[in-house]
């Protein structure tokens, strides 16, 4: 019993550190995490975008590049799907391109092709470009803030350390007396993956 009170109360300051530097790791805020009220769509701005300048927008997606402009940077993005946090999914159906307006300097070198990018403002309009030969519109975003998601992944769920944990007695391990497992009368052991069918 000495052995198991020491594993247990090992497991439980674990657990406990993890959670503390979980915290510390969430501590940064998100700028984007929110939905702005009355949030127009990609596809709905690009449909007809003099219909909705003033609107607010929550977009993001693949960069796909940057024009550096006298006082301002142009990022042009493949929109992707957000999760709630405003994360762009990797891939998924794409809605569009789109042009996000940025107050001061972007460094292209520091902000690579591909990167992944959410923006938070409201739309100015539209304007015409081209990729390749082709004649586009660019719905185009005036920029409140915005994230530069890097390499970032969403954290993986936090385990609980006392769910079949092997450290963590259980008394019943082997059945109950009278009814096992699956309701017979006896003592039946848990299924084993590693267990040989008798």
């Amino acid at each position: 019993m000495a052995i198991f009170s020491i594993l247990t109360r090992f497991i439980a300051y674990c657990a406990l550190a993890a959670a503390l530097l979980a915290g510390c790791a969430s501590t940064k805020p998100n700028p984007v995490a929110s939905v702005p009220s009355g949030a127009v769509s990609l596809a709905e701005a690009r449909a007809d975008p003099a219909a909705f300048v003033g609107r607010p927008v929550r977009w993001g997606g693949s960069l796909v590049g940057v024009r550096n402009r006298e006082h301002s940077s142009v990022l042009e993005i493949l929109s992707r799907p957000l999760g709630d946090s405003g994360l762009p999914a990797v891939d998924g159906a794409s809605s569009g391109r789109f042009l996000a307006v940025i107050d001061g300097f972007v460094d292209p070198a520091a902000h690579a092709s591909g990167t992944r990018i959410t923006v938070i403002g409201r739309i100015s309009g539209s304007r015409r470009g081209r990729i390749g030969e082709y004649d586009y519109r660019y719905p185009v975003v005036e920029v409140d803030t915005w994230r530069d998601w890097g390499f970032y992944h969403e954290p993986a769920p936090v385990r609980d350390p006392f769910c079949c944990s092997p450290w963590v007695y259980d008394p019943w391990y082997w059945g109950y007396p009278g009814y096992g497992w699956w309701g017979y009368p006896g003592y039946l052991r848990r299924h084993s993956p590693h267990r040989n069918a008798d």
